[in-house]
């Protein structure tokens, strides 16, 4: 599977490596960040008890660029699904 986000977060910001391997890590950590972040939105999108509203101020986007992340089909805005 490979590290785990903290070890990528470790090695991103350790000083004894050359920038572009940090450089590697820190681009590793962020592309598994954001598909665990997008995951996870779609969970919670699921079931319900957020809206798109919710999710994109945690997220720090508008509602619609949280429905383009996580697929209209899991969004219940409001409490009704996303057409």
């Amino acid at each position: 599977m490979g590290r785990s986000l903290a070890d990528l977060a470790s090695l991103a910001t350790d000083p004894e490596l050359d920038p572009f391997e940090r450089m590697c890590h820190a681009a590793t950590l962020t592309n598994r960040a954001h598909a665990a972040t997008a995951d996870l939105a779609r969970t919670c999108a699921a079931r319900g008890e957020q809206t798109l509203e919710d999710l994109g101020n945690v997220l720090a986007m508008s509602a619609e660029d949280v429905g383009r992340l996580v697929s209209r089909e899991h969004i219940h805005r409001g409490g009704a699904p996303a057409h």
